[in-house]
């Protein structure tokens, strides 16, 4: 833990000041780390969904169906066009594959028509994101299993229902009227999402930097894996790790106060991770 001289509340979180750094003949700049996030995200306009997966990030797949729920780890996966629709490869064998497909309609083969969230978690998540990946749903709720229980929330951060499996009528009590005047448009149209969601049963961890809610168009199986051609419906960001065009942690803050945000995680195998950090268009690249 780095020395405390002092903390701020900004919009990403609560910063604390690690040190003061000489900044040429500019004289003293002030450095620090962010010590929590708030729950704020902001939701992704539709032509740049495709983004948020051009760096493949490490993802924790999160389902649910009528009475079940479960996530998985999951990194092979790559946008496909500018508009939303990527593929990703699925173990035949996995619980979530079980659980997509009892969500399908009548009528549709495989996974066809079924739905799930991608969570983007940082790298201060990597523990978690190994233990996911190292137990099975069919066994133990996972949830319950790792301590998620507490990290459970919809699509954008706004809170879930107390119980599960949901209802609409239980996500109602948590949420309130918002007035159709301007001003508060966007409010009421996050509040319409989470009853979507609700409905959906589609389940979300706050602690992860994104979210994005998928649904799957085509399924076709492959060496005992199932390659699923999906579409982002929509998609949402902890403020901090979207610049409007790119999806990754960007400095942040004012007044010579620079913070840091986590980044999140490539795979590279057999447990290990790298980190994915957008190189500074303010500095020089090393020679």
């Amino acid at each position: 833990m780095p020395k405390i001289i002092q903390s701020y509340s900004v919009p990403v979180g609560i910063i604390i000041i690690d040190d003061w750094n000489s900044v040429g003949n500019s004289g003293w700049k002030l450095s620090a780390t962010i010590l929590e996030f708030t729950h704020t995200m902001h939701k992704v306009e539709k032509h740049m969904l495709s983004r948020l997966l051009y760096a493949n990030p490490v993802c924790l797949l999160t389902s649910s169906n009528s009475s079940h729920r479960n996530v998985m780890t999951i990194s092979w996966l790559t946008a496909i066009d500018n508009n939303g629709h990527f593929t990703c490869s699925m173990n035949a064998n996995r619980y979530s594959a079980t659980m997509l497909e009892s969500q399908s309609s009548e009528g549709q083969q495989g996974l066809v028509g079924s739905r799930f969230v991608l969570n983007v978690p940082s790298a201060e998540m990597q523990e978690t994101v190994l233990a996911v990946g190292g137990c099975s749903g069919r066994v133990a709720d996972k949830f319950q299993a790792l301590d998620l229980e507490a990290n459970i929330c919809l699509p954008g951060g706004s809170p879930a229902p107390a119980t599960f499996p949901w209802t609409l009528s239980a996500q109602e009590e948590t949420l309130t009227p918002v007035a159709m005047h301007p001003q508060r448009k966007k409010q009421k149209q996050k509040q319409d999402d989470a009853e979507v969601y609700v409905e959906q049963r589609l389940i979300a961890l706050d602690s992860c930097v994104a979210h994005l809610v998928c649904r799957v168009e085509e399924c076709l199986e492959r060496y005992g894996h199932l390659l699923l051609i999906c579409v982002i419906e929509s998609g949402w960001v902890k403020e901090g790790y979207w610049n409007g065009k790119q999806f990754g942690p960007n400095e942040a803050g004012g007044n010579d106060v620079v913070t840091e945000l986590p980044a999140y995680l490539s795979f590279l195998g057999t447990q290990q991770f790298a980190t994915i950090n957008p190189i500074s268009t303010n500095k020089k690249p090393s020679k």
